[in-house]
């Protein structure tokens, strides 16, 4: 910053700024007439739950939610939530995108595979969405919207910096996050430490570390590992054919799929399917 008697001027640096448009914003109460059904976003959706708790399905991964908690959904990953029959949950949520989305995301603390985590402000964040979703607000100028969006924002991103307890520095963090995010969404490609590593232009010495330091895996490990949670997650979840499954996960063929799987569950993947249909069969004529 410049600064004289009569004359103050600073720039903002890049990392000052964000370029990320505010896009939707609802509140919902379900109840067990509520349907609820799998979907992908085109954006990035926070929701935050003040009552109630529920389940949330992502990246081959089951997490619980409940009261005081926030979960992301980010675009383009089928993802499947739900609420809890005996405690339904109540929730706000905003939805925003551009080319900064991610690296918001990251910085607000869903950094390394996190999806879920805890408002220790719950309050002042959903008082705002609140605001916007009042009937008489309904008209809201949008550069409104817009500085209110932001104000949520800064309430989040200072307590994302005092959530930062992976061991890794912001900078890192955020790379590893990218890391992640290119697998997710490139999981049905062959990927290697090489194409990683080119792909985010790093090194891969640099990734082989991060990884270590925050999973305790190697790239290539933490790579099949989240394959094989995605894979049981849609032997679980859909009819496609075991063998379309291993191809649209980029697995090199079925007998290297069927090894993997075996070793990491100590089933095979269609004994897994057997089972878990029989179990939901049974859970469905217990309801009749």
């Amino acid at each position: 910053m410049i600064r004289s008697k009569n004359f103050i001027y600073r720039t903002l640096d890049e990392s000052e700024y964000y370029k990320v448009d505010f896009t939707q914003f609802g509140w919902q109460k379900h109840t067990p007439a509520t349907e609820v059904a799998p979907c992908v976003k085109r954006e990035y959706v926070l929701h935050f739950v003040v009552e109630g708790k529920g389940t949330y399905i992502a990246g081959g991964r089951t997490m619980s939610v409940e009261k005081n908690q926030m979960f992301l959904l980010r675009p383009g990953e089928h993802v499947f939530y739900y609420y809890n029959k005996l405690c339904p949950w109540e929730y706000y949520w905003v939805g925003f995108n551009g080319d900064d989305a991610a690296r918001l995301a990251a910085e607000l603390g869903f950094v390394a595979g996190r999806l879920v985590l805890d408002v220790k402000n719950i309050d002042s964040v959903t008082e705002i969405v609140k605001e916007l979703c009042l009937p008489e607000n309904e008209g809201l100028d949008p550069f409104y919207l817009k500085s209110r969006f932001f104000a949520l924002m800064d309430l989040l991103h200072a307590q994302g910096r005092g959530r930062r307890d992976s061991g890794l520095d912001a900078a890192d963090s955020v790379e590893l996050y990218d890391a992640v995010e290119y697998i997710k969404k490139n999981v049905s490609d062959n990927i290697t430490v090489s194409t990683l590593s080119s792909a985010l232009s790093v090194d891969r010495t640099w990734l082989f570390r991060i990884f270590k330091k925050k999973y305790g895996v190697s790239p290539s490990e933490y790579i099949s590992s989240y394959k094989l949670e995605l894979a049981k997650e849609y032997l679980g979840e859909t009819q496609l054919p075991i063998k379309t499954i291993a191809q649209n996960l980029g697995f090199e063929n079925y007998v290297t799929f069927s090894k993997a799987y075996r070793k990491k569950y100590g089933v095979s993947a269609k004994e897994y399917r057997t089972e878990t249909q029989k179990l939901r069969s049974g859970n469905e004529e217990g309801q009749l």
